[in-house]
């Protein structure tokens, strides 16, 4: 297990208590009885692939129409997760994106996702967008594929899906580490003329700071020692750019792509 302080200076956890989905979630199916989609009217309105697919975050502004038999379906709420349930290729099966505003009442799920919605024992204790980042990082999605099936299409085993492990971290350490990654996020959506590069730093950045393997980098170590240590504020919209992790403030140096606390 990777030692906690070797992702927040300061932190002395002996080791990180992983739990399996399932402990934490409940998992739904998306809406049934569904006779149209995407048309100009409907009977309800619900979350799409696309917004799930696409997406860090659902966005609440591209609801969809659709006509359903029964309105008495289960309902998104704040905090939902939403998970792709199938794909062409294994690598893009559990795409997900998390709610984080405040969403209508009578908004379904589309019926190529499914939902995961933390059990009330935990709110409070676990941000959900932690885990969101979390399924993206390379060290779920390596053990992903123990609950992919298919050979021409692919699709998850939701019994399987939810015996896989998360990490429990507290809910500073989870909310500290989403900070450092939204930053990112937001980035790369402004900076559309860097987004290639940007979205190669958003992962590095994600999987080092999501990898609990004794062997990983702790974050002061993740510093490139060169003599450039030039700090450069980003500029997106004449707004400038500053984070904090641990109250330390980070600067991107953009001579060597490198992050600085």
């Amino acid at each position: 297990m990777y030692n906690i302080e070797k992702i927040i200076k300061g932190k002395n956890h002996k080791k990180i208590e992983y739990r399996k989905i399932s402990d934490l979630f409940d998992l739904f199916s998306g809406m049934t009885g569904v006779s149209k989609k995407w048309a100009d009217d409907g009977n309800c309105k619900f979350i799409d692939y696309k917004n799930a697919y696409n997406n860090v975050k659902i966005d609440i502004t591209l609801l969809q129409n659709a006509t359903v038999k029964n309105l008495q379906q289960r309902e998104l709420k704040k905090g939902d997760i939403l998970v792709t349930s199938a794909s062409e290729i294994p690598e893009e099966c559990a795409m997900s994106a998390v709610i984080e505003d405040d969403i209508p009442e009578k908004v379904f799920l589309d019926d190529h996702l499914f939902g995961l919605r933390l059990k009330e024992e935990f709110k409070g204790t676990i941000n959900t967008t932690f885990i969101k980042y979390y399924f993206d990082s390379f060290e779920f999605r390596k053990n992903l594929h123990r609950a992919v099936r298919g050979v021409t299409r692919f699709y998850i085993s939701n019994p399987n899906f939810m015996r896989l492990e998360i990490p429990i971290l507290s809910l500073k350490e989870q909310n500290d580490i989403v900070q450092v990654l939204d930053m990112f996020i937001e980035l790369k959506e402004n900076l559309q003329a860097e987004l290639t590069a940007r979205q190669k730093q958003y992962e590095y950045y994600r999987n080092k700071l999501l990898s609990f393997d004794e062997s990983a980098e702790s974050l002061d170590t993740l510093h490139t020692h060169t003599h450039t240590h030039t700090r450069i504020f980003l500029r997106t919209r004449n707004k400038i750019y500053k984070t904090y992790w641990n109250g330390r403030s980070i600067w991107w140096n953009a001579s060597n792509s490198t992050l600085y606390w």
